[in-house]
Formats: structure tokens, C-alpha cells, sequence
């Protein structure tokens, strides 16, 4: 924890680390806009090896792009795309806090619909062996600093000095990133990492880091059935991933974890009768299963109802995800029984 507490320590001493954390990824975007009015070819050259010739190029920011096929609107946002006068020559996905899904880089690539069109990946976290089909430009943080040549900017005294910060800022980031190791194992809560997790938290990057950590647990994973969808988001600091059956009648059914719980919920508009139904009948939802606090089950608003275990230790993703299997299976073989407790 010394190294990381030195790289947290020359984070706090950035002033453009400040500065971005109203938006970690726009932060960067916007950063790279003012680059290329500064030197669009320039701009460029941080992005790819590619030779540009001296053409009318301009970068756009946040540019929506859609097309219709068979019948079907694709659409995407994105973060930062060069053209060569009307047309699209470059896309550059920035990901800061986590790590982009196969289907939203294959939804951007399907939306702009032209192969001569090179995509660029920008990432502070990247694991080897992880492929996006399209998207072989990947470019680390350390490679974005190493490729931007100040005076080729400008050689005014207060823009250099700014491009100088960004650059130490990249490297510290990526420094960061390479410090903390992603493995191939649910570890990522306070139950088990609270060291780490409290420390990111003191320059506000836990919340990116759970993200992050989150998105490439999803990356991993793989549906055994096609009418299951997975999400994770954070609440209350903590990171929540579920894995959702849907059920007649717009209930669901699902696995959902957070912290050091393995959750087993239902969802649906008259949860309590349909979770009371479960239990009774020992399906799904256990009859004996109470909570710390003597409960039957417990829940949120509006609609969620669980059970949990507890996992006593970090499980890696081979045996977390044969266990969120096991109980997705549990509910596709009994579907019509859990179906016909519903109210």
C-alpha cells in the first residue's frame, strides 16, 4: 500500500486531477478538443500511426450517430470523432471508469456502417487477451502522454506548462492502474479489500474503480440463456451486479450481488405476496432463511424482494459464475411453478 499511497500522494499535488473531477472521461475529451485547436494534426498523431495528409480535418465532441438497417434504428454517442471534411475518418472511444461491453463498441461500429473508418480505443484500465473486433487501436494513458508533443502545440509559456500537467496527470493515472491488479475474482468490496477501497476513496476514485472492476466481472461472464440481462450500477458506495430472469407479467427473478452478499430476489409489483409465496412453498426463496434481523426476507422500494448468503471470502469469476448458474437454471427448470406463485 506504500507505492499506492506515494502515486495518491502525487495525484493530490496535479492541479488539473482537481479540475477533472466534475467528469473523468468529458475531462479528457474536452482536454483533447482544445489540443486539436491548438494542432488538429497533431491532435491526430497521439491517436494513431496512420499518416494524415494536409486535408480539412476538424474533431467533434459528443457526436450522435445513426443509421437504419433492416428495418432497425442504430444509434451511438460518441466521445470524440475526427472528420475529413463531412466525413467520419476516425473514432475514438475514451473509457475512464470501466470497461466498455462488446455490445456497445459493436453498436458504435454497426452505427457509422463504413469499414475505411479506424476506431480507437483510449483506456486507464485494460486487462491482455481482452479482444473488441474493430477495435485494435487500444491506447493506454501512458501512451496518450507519451505521444503529445508540447511544442508542437505551442510554444506559449502558460499552454505548455497546462500540456505538461496532462501529461503527468495521464502518467500518474496509468501508474495508478498498473499498481492495482485486476484479477479474475469477485474481491472488489469493503468486505474484502477495505484497505484499498478506502484509499482510492480519499481522491474520489473508488467509485471508478467498482465501475471498472464491475464492468470487466459483465465483460467475462456468459449468459446461459438468451433472455437474461445482466447490469451493475453503484448505490450507497458499493457495487451491485444482477443477473435478471424475466417471469410473466413484468416479474423477474434473478441473482444479485453486493458487498459480501449473494442475493436471490424477485421483482414485481406485488413482490410481498409473490416473496411470501416463494417461501411458503420452499421455491426459490427458502422457508428457513431468516435474516441477522429475524426476517423472512428483506427488500427496497418499490418492488425488490431477497434472500442472501454470505460469501465468507473472494470467489474467483470460474466458481462465482457456476454458482449464479446454478441458480439461473434453478429458475428456468421451475419457471412454470415460480410463475404460478405469482398474484
Amino acid at each position: 500500500m506504500e507505492e499506492l499511497d506515494i502515486i495518491i500522494n502525487r495525484l493530490r499535488q496535479n492541479p488539473l486531477f482537481y479540475i477533472s473531477q466534475t467528469s473523468k472521461e468529458l475531462f479528457h475529451s474536452n482536454f483533447w478538443g482544445w489540443l486539436a485547436h491548438l494542432n488538429t494534426l497533431e491532435t491526430i498523431r497521439i491517436f494513431t500511426e496512420r499518416e494524415f495528409d494536409n486535408g480539412y480535418y476538424n474533431f467533434k465532441r459528443e457526436h450522435n450517430q445513426s443509421i437504419l438497417l433492416d428495418g432497425k434504428r442504430i444509434k451511438s454517442k460518441n466521445d470524440f470523432v475526427l472528420f475529413e471534411g463531412v466525413n467520419p475518418v476516425m473514432v475514438i472511444e475514451n473509457k475512464v471508469k470501466d470497461f466498455p461491453s462488446k455490445e456497445q463498441l459493436e453498436r458504435i461500429r454497426i452505427s457509422f456502417n463504413n469499414n475505411t473508418i479506424e476506431f480507437v480505443l483510449v483506456t486507464l484500465f485494460w486487462v491482455d487477451g481482452i479482444l473488441f473486433q474493430g477495435w485494435e487501436n487500444v491506447k493506454r494513458y501512458s501512451d496518450i502522454a507519451n505521444r503529445i508533443n508540447s511544442e508542437r502545440f505551442t510554444n506559449d509559456p502558460f499552454e505548455l506548462s497546462l500540456i505538461s500537467h496532462y501529461k503527468e496527470f495521464c502518467q500518474i493515472l496509468h501508474s495508478l492502474a498498473l499498481i492495482i491488479h485486476i484479477e479474475e475474482s469477485y474481491d472488489f468490496t469493503y468486505s474484502f479489500n477495505n484497505d484499498l477501497l478506502g484509499r482510492l476513496n480519499q481522491v474520489k476514485l473508488a467509485e471508478g474503480y467498482l465501475k471498472m472492476r464491475s464492468s470487466h466481472l459483465l465483460l467475462n461472464y456468459v449468459k446461459p440463456y438468451d433472455c437474461i440481462t445482466y447490469s451493475s450500477s453503484i448505490n450507497h458506495q458499493k457495487a451491485t451486479i444482477s443477473f435478471n430472469y424475466p417471469l410473466r407479467d413484468g416479474y423477474s427473478a434473478g441473482v444479485q450481488l453486493e458487498d459480501n452478499q449473494f442475493r436471490y430476489y424477485i421483482q414485481g409489483t406485488r413482490n410481498e405476496t409473490f416473496a411470501e409465496n416463494l417461501r411458503e412453498n420452499n421455491v426459490f426463496f427458502r422457508i428457513n432463511w431468516t435474516s441477522p434481523t429475524g426476517l423472512p426476507y428483506l427488500g427496497y422500494s418499490p418492488d425488490f424482494k431477497y434472500q442472501f448468503d454470505v460469501l465468507a471470502e473472494p470467489v474467483p469469476f470460474n466458481e462465482l459464475f457456476k454458482k449464479i448458474n446454478q441458480a439461473l437454471l434453478f429458475i428456468h427448470n421451475n419457471v412454470e411453478d415460480i410463475e404460478s406463485l405469482i398474484p
